[in-house]
């Protein structure tokens, strides 16, 4: 933050919700008047508290599903992780649902089409399309799609070459890396 109160408010709301989280830190490096530097350092052993309620665990509850029959059959040599990962490309930033990575590195990046509309479905192909081509290492890309939806939302995403599941409550993880490792 360099000398603007625009974003110290800005900063300073994100705080409260922050606090209501856990297995977090922070650490920011802030310009101040008269060009002194100050650090502002936080985590959970800072023992702040807020009254904000915590932010949802998931987006909807078709990620919720993905976690949950993950952590009912995860796969040896696999780490499942939410929002973990960003992806840069020159003033874009996308970040995929879940991240599969195994051990030496290999990763499979897994967006979930919900219900979306036929709009953001348009604009979440365009983005993906270019995400996949700018990626400087070779990574595999998964779709996942609900039951109830993936007739009318599969075929908006043809053409990007996403290996695709179709969520049900007999889905297996192996299954999903067996998928997205196969494409290539």
């Amino acid at each position: 933050l360099r000398e603007t109160s625009r974003y110290g408010v800005g900063f300073a709301k994100l705080i409260p919700t922050l606090l209501a989280c856990s297995d977090w830190h922070l650490m920011a490096k802030v310009l101040g008047p008269r060009n002194q530097h100050f650090t502002l350092a936080l985590s959970p052993a800072d023992q702040l508290s807020s009254e904000a309620t915590p932010p949802a665990e998931f987006d909807s509850t078709l990620e919720e599903r993905i976690a949950e029959l993950w952590s009912k059959s995860p796969v040896a040599g696999w780490r499942l992780t939410r929002d973990d990962e960003f992806l840069i490309r020159q003033q874009e930033v996308f970040t995929p649902d879940f991240v599969l990575t195994r051990d030496d590195g290999v990763k499979i990046y897994i967006e979930v089409v919900g219900f979306w509309t036929s709009e953001y479905l348009q604009e979440k192909h365009r983005r993906l399309g270019e995400f996949m081509r700018s990626t400087d290492r070779p990574v595999h890309w998964l779709l996942m799609f609900d039951r109830a939806t993936a007739a009318s939302k599969t075929e908006s995403m043809q053409g990007l070459g996403i290996p695709t599941v179709i969520l049900s409550k007999k889905s297996e993880p192996q299954e999903w890396i067996c998928v997205a490792l196969a494409s290539r």
